[in-house]
């Protein structure tokens, strides 16, 4: 089983703690949501987790071995990386974006397998982009360019994906959307880790949520057993009205603490 495990990983930048001591660990059948304000360690920790960022202390290892001494193709065979910025340097069709998914696969725009092309069109259609699909992405929302490249994700057909704030500029609809799209995947035997701001939908669909304030773990649990007003305070520093039932959980922010 495909397994990430990050142990104590801690990064320095200029002199300047930017995260200290995070352990955190992702695998097939569980999705995992990071919480907490701007500026807490939340993409910090996921590059790291990615061995794109240099860390001073700690380890990852992805399957046993330390992620950033992985190849980049071997580690994009086992974990899809979604970053929070994506710039597109040139007007590819929608379809073409999606299809760069199946690149540690070996595919090629020119020469996608059947099986490159069902995995391509499955994504298309789950992220609800069939009629965008010849459009140049330079023609895109937003909110729709966000939809790509999470296509494009899931079109890779890894065992675990890493998403860094995946439903950012989506309409309430897509939220919704993409956050099922996140659970069936991990139902059906993927394992997701993501950052969310959406507090309510991450409580949601996540089976596990890591809190994160000032650059550490501020607390992690079930979404029964941390999201509180209290959980809400320490870490946002708002008061909250926490609410819990056949639904779902309601949260409304009330003012700052």
């Amino acid at each position: 089983m495909t397994k990430l495990v990050a142990h104590k990983v801690s990064i320095e930048v200029a002199g300047t703690s930017i995260l200290r001591d995070a352990t955190v660990s992702l695998q097939p059948g569980e999705l995992v949501a990071i919480l907490g304000p701007n500026g807490a360690g939340k993409t910090s920790l996921l590059r790291a987790l990615m061995g794109l960022t240099k860390t001073s202390g700690g380890s990852v290892e992805l399957d046993g071995v330390t992620c950033s001494e992985m190849a980049p193709q071997d580690r994009a065979r086992l974990v899809s990386y979604l970053p929070q910025h994506q710039p597109l340097a040139w007007p590819n069709r929608v379809m073409d974006v999606v299809a760069l998914g199946r690149f540690a696969h070996g595919a090629a725009l020119d020469r996608l397998n059947p099986e490159d092309t069902a995995a391509v069109m499955n994504a298309i259609t789950a992220c609800d982009l069939n009629k965008l699909a010849e459009r140049a992405t330079t023609t895109l929302s937003g909110g729709e360019l966000a939809r790509v490249h999470f296509a494009r994700a899931i079109a890779a057909q890894t065992p675990l994906l890493i998403a860094d704030e995946p439903v950012a500029e989506l309409d309430p609809r897509h939220q919704i959307r993409i956050a099922n799209l996140l659970r069936h995947y991990v139902d059906d035997g993927g394992g997701a880790l993501v950052v969310l701001h959406e507090i309510p939908l991450a409580a949601r669909v996540a089976d596990h949520l890591v809190w994160m304030k000032n650059g550490r773990i501020f607390a992690e649990g079930t979404p029964a057993e941390t999201l509180t007003s209290q959980m809400m305070e320490d870490v946002y520093g708002v008061r909250a009205h926490v609410g819990n039932d056949e639904h779902g959980f309601d949260v409304r922010i009330e003012g700052t603490a």
